[in-house]
This record gives structure tokens, sequence and C-alpha cells, in this order.
């Protein structure tokens, strides 16, 4: 019975030592989708006139600018209105707009910066009342 318990013990032992463990592998796939956009770094920015006087007989002119940023290659288009009007609630005053980006282009993914220039013609406030005017233009960048 020893000599039978130790031949179990012996056959099970030489099973157990040949049986193989096999791994495996799998592949992991990854997927993410970069969207076409373009986008101000500012929610917005601010054309200042500073003080302009009605009497002096020129035209009032200011300059400001604000960065954008469109993804790499997206073919995007600029537009900004060629004219705007500031009010202190009575008056209006009338604002030329002009900017020199050409309207569009192609995005690189890193900041680009359009200048604005407004102007406002002398004769525009030659007779408006005193006062603080202010108004609003909409620019928009759009792939």
């Amino acid at each position: 019975m020893k000599a039978l318990k130790g031949l179990i013990i012996a056959i099970v032992m030489v099973l157990v030592a040949t049986t193989s463990f096999a791994a495996d592998s799998a592949t992991l796939n990854m997927t993410a989708t970069v969207q076409g956009t373009c986008s101000f770094a500012a929610a917005s920015t601010l054309l200042d006139f500073g003080t302009i006087d009605p009497t002096a007989g020129t035209d009032a002119t200011a300059s400001t600018s604000i960065d954008y940023t469109c993804t790499n290659g997206v073919v995007y288009t600029l537009t900004l209105p060629a004219a705007g009007s500031i009010t202190d609630g009575t008056d209006t005053i009338g604002v030329n707009i002009a900017y020199a980006d050409g309207g569009g282009g192609s995005g690189s993914g890193v900041p680009a910066t359009i200048v604005i220039d407004g102007t406002i013609p002398a004769a525009n406030f030659a007779t408006v009342g005193a006062g603080v005017y202010n108004g609003f233009v909409t620019l928009d960048v759009s792939p």
C-alpha cells in the first residue's frame, strides 16, 4: 500500500511538473477625434476712442487686437461688420470698422492676432451731446 501511495504521489508530481501554463495577449484599440474648431482667447476686447473733441474737426481713431486659435489645418472665416454704432441713450454715433486679416485662412493650432481699427468721422460726432457712448458689434471666427 505504501508502494502504491508512493507511486501515485510520483505520478502526480510528474503531471504537475509537466503541466504548462500559457500566456495570452490582446490588442487594445484606441481612438480619438480631434475637433476642428476656432475660439477667441477672450470673450471681448475694447475699441476705446478715449475723449473726443467735436470742435476739433478731425476724425477719431482707435485700434485694438484680439487673439484667436483654430485647429491646425482647419479652414476658417473671420467676419466683422464694416460699421457699428455707439450711443449715450439719446444720440448715436456711427463707427467705421476695419481689419487687415483678410477674412480667413487655414488654422495652425497656435494663437493668431487680429488687429481691429475704428474710425469715427468728425461729421458723425460734430453735433451730438456730451456724454459716455457705448456699443458693440460681434466678431465671429468659424471653421
